[in-house]
Order: structure tokens, then C-alpha cells, then sequence
């Protein structure tokens, strides 16, 4: 028993993602991320060493499967099982996306027909619905219809694109929209368009390699819950 703890006392759990603030941002800073801070504290407290990177989301995910790392952060239930990775019982907030334009735009979204007179702009390898927005982003990428942006900071330059007529509409997780316009200090120049879809559950996702993670993760997640530690790290972020 004692080698079995030296051993996962020992032993470092290898997180990865993009930048998707304020689930989750640059590490090692004051504001790296509520689902980071969540999920350093439930390993840290079970004895495990937390390590947490940034980089490009569709990398993030190749080693989250293969198992080079552990977890990642921001999916929905139905991307995690797309992408073959495994979720806990426990989710860490709820989420609903939106489009959004400039304050002088009276677009709204009624369907993706009414897409085709917009100039989108989404990230790449994101899925929105796996469904009929997602096909017609694959019909349209990399057209002047449907502009898909990589690397990091990538809301933040659609954003700017939006504000200078590159695209003239984009759609983005409600949370982290406002997270981030206040940041930039833009909100006043950018508003919703239209709900894209129901809200939904968002959760860190763990590598099918190492399925008693997700037992660790429900057990502490339970504890931080109870002794009020899970809250305390919620406010902080203004999550609902």
C-alpha cells in the first residue's frame, strides 16, 4: 500500500487545450481558468501532481486520445463521445451559444439558410451542432462565406475581424463571449444575433487510457462541493 501511494503521489496528470477563457487560460497566472482551478484541486487534493498547457484545440484532442495527456477542457457531451473521450457524472457549468454582430446590424439568425448573405467566421475544428451548421461550414470553409480561423487567441481576432467588416457575424459560448468582450473592452460595439442551440452541459473530458480518472474526478469534485471550495472558485469567474 505504501508503494501503490508513492506511486500515485508521484505521478503527473497532463492536462491540454487552446484558449477558451474563462474555462481556460494562461497557466500558472491569477486567472487561469475555472475549469482548470476545479480540476487542479480535486487532483491535487487526491495526490496527484497537476500539469496544465496550451495548444491548438485539434492537438489537444489527438493526445487526450492517444493517452500522451490526460484531460482537456470546454467539451460538450456529444463532442467528448464524438472524439472518443470519456466524461464524468459531474459537469462544471451550462452553457448556450449565440451569434453575434456589430450594434448596427439587424440580422438575426432564423436557420442556416439565413447564414448564406453573412460572412461567418468560426474556429477551426470546433463542432457546433454535427448537424446542418456544421455541414455547412464544410461545404463553405475557407470561402468568403465561412472564414475559419486557427491558433491561439482565436475568439479574439474574430472578433476583431468582426469589428472591422471581415466577417460580419461569428458565434461563440455565451460565458465566454462576455468573458472575453469585457476584457477587450468592446462589449459596446458587438451584441447577440439569435440563439444558435439549447443550452448544454460543458465538462473536462479525460483520455479513454486511463478510465479511473473520471471516479477520482466525481469523488473530489463531491468534496469541493460540500466544503464550499467549488463555489469560492465560481464566483470568482462570475459563473452562474
Amino acid at each position: 500500500m505504501i508503494l501503490i501511494m508513492s506511486y500515485v503521489c508521484a505521478e503527473t496528470l497532463r492536462f491540454e487545450c487552446d484558449y477558451w477563457e474563462p474555462y481556460n487560460a494562461v497557466p500558472n497566472s491569477d486567472e487561469p481558468g475555472f475549469q482548470v482551478e476545479i480540476t487542479k484541486r480535486i487532483f491535487e487534493d487526491a495526490g496527484f501532481t497537476f500539469e496544465y498547457k496550451l495548444v491548438p484545440f485539434s492537438r489537444a484532442l489527438r493526445n487526450v486520445q492517444e493517452g500522451t495527456a490526460h484531460g482537456t477542457f470546454g467539451l460538450y457531451e456529444n463532442e467528448a463521445k464524438s472524439n472518443n473521450l470519456l466524461i464524468p457524472k459531474n459537469h462544471l457549468s451550462i452553457g448556450q451559444t449565440y451569434f453575434y454582430v456589430l450594434n448596427d446590424d439587424d440580422w438575426k439568425y432564423q436557420g442556416v439558410a439565413s447564414l448564406k448573405e453573412k460572412f461567418l467566421g468560426v474556429i477551426q475544428n470546433y463542432e457546433y451542432d454535427d448537424g446542418p451548421l456544421d455541414e455547412y461550414i464544410a461545404l463553405n470553409k475557407n470561402t468568403i462565406s465561412v472564414q475559419v480561423i486557427t491558433g491561439d487567441n482565436a475568439l479574439e481576432r474574430n472578433i476583431l475581424k468582426l469589428i472591422h467588416s471581415r466577417i460580419t457575424v461569428t458565434l461563440e459560448d455565451e460565458i465566454v463571449m462576455n468573458w472575453k468582450l469585457n476584457k477587450m473592452n468592446k462589449k459596446h460595439l458587438v451584441k447577440k444575433a439569435g440563439v444558435f442551440n439549447d443550452s448544454y452541459k460543458v465538462y473536462v473530458a479525460f483520455t479513454p487510457t486511463r478510465p479511473e480518472l473520471i471516479k477520482i474526478f466525481d469523488e473530489g469534485y463531491e468534496k469541493i462541493k460540500n466544503n464550499g471550495e467549488l463555489q469560492k472558485i465560481l464566483d470568482k469567474y462570475n459563473i452562474p
